[in-house]
């Protein structure tokens, strides 16, 4: 288990590289739930199974995001995704999946901790999700913890 850590404009993200179809982008870790699972269990599925990082405590619910698009996601008539802050020490990830289950079932190519530094300034041909991850991720490290989870748009 890893220990945990602090979360401040100075701390590092952990950001997990996806493929899609048009371009390579990345976004913080989140849980796809199934009809089964709550939030909070399908989260602490997939952070064990993609990085190895077990949680127990309940994480903050930071950011709700729904977009409506069918050409979005193909087969599907848009995504929602829900973002939670879980702050730890800097780790290397290793879950329970082996990088060829990473790739065909979560569509994962990798990790990379970041800076907010880093996020702020790319310019490289990666999407992030949300597309400005910057603004909103500023606005939690400076600005502290919402009382509900702000609604995100792309």
């Amino acid at each position: 288990m890893r220990t945990t850590g602090s979360c401040s404009a100075d701390s590092s993200f952990l950001i997990r590289r996806c493929q899609s179809r048009r371009r390579p982008f990345g976004r913080p870790q989140a849980a796809a739930s199934n009809p089964a699972e709550d939030q909070l269990t399908a989260l602490r599925r997939e952070l064990r199974e993609e990085t190895g990082l077990v949680v127990s405590a309940d994480p903050p619910h930071v950011w709700h995001q729904e977009v409506v698009a069918a050409d979005h996601a193909p087969g599907f008539d848009g995504i929602i995704n829900d973002y939670f802050l879980v702050c730890v020490n800097h780790f290397q990830p290793r879950g329970e999946l082996t990088d060829d289950q990473l790739a065909a079932q979560e569509n994962l190519a990798g990790f990379r901790w970041w800076h907010l530094s880093e996020i702020t300034g790319h310019t490289g041909s990666e999407l992030f999700s949300p597309r400005d991850l910057t603004t909103p991720l500023t606005a939690l490290l400076t600005r502290g913890m919402p009382d509900q989870p702000v609604q995100l748009g792309l």
